[in-house]
């Protein structure tokens, strides 16, 4: 099947790990910290501890199938095969509004900062 040929090939040219790190700096206004578990991470399946504003505490997991909270404190990892029971995030926006309460407004203001720095 080409759908599926063209599916894989595009899997394979995705390491989670800079997609994780593109992706949190991207957000990165709105965490106190966040960093990649490099010794469980590797190009299918990226591990971030991530420090809310709120200080909240979690272990999210990306891989092919999006952002997953696999628990609520640092260093949890996960393989489980049971993973399509929790709930998956298909951008980090998403999941950033799911777990932090003030990322909505921090979005806002960050966005505003910006067009106050380029009025054109």
């Amino acid at each position: 099947n080409e759908t599926t040929s063209k599916m894989e090939s595009d899997e394979k040219l995705i390491d989670y790990r800079e997609e994780a790190n593109f992706q949190f700096n991207d957000v990165s206004f709105a965490l106190k910290s966040w960093d990649i578990v490099k010794s469980h991470s590797d190009a299918k399946i990226a591990y971030i501890n991530v420090t809310t504003a709120e200080e909240r505490k979690f272990s999210i997991k990306l891989a092919r199938v999006g952002f997953q909270v696999i628990g609520e404190d640092h260093n949890l990892i996960s393989n489980d095969s049971n993973s399509e029971r929790i709930n998956t995030f298909e951008t980090v926006y998403s999941l950033m509004e799911s777990i932090s309460p003030s990322y909505n407004q921090q979005f806002q203001n960050a966005v505003t900062k910006k067009l106050l720095k380029n009025p054109n």
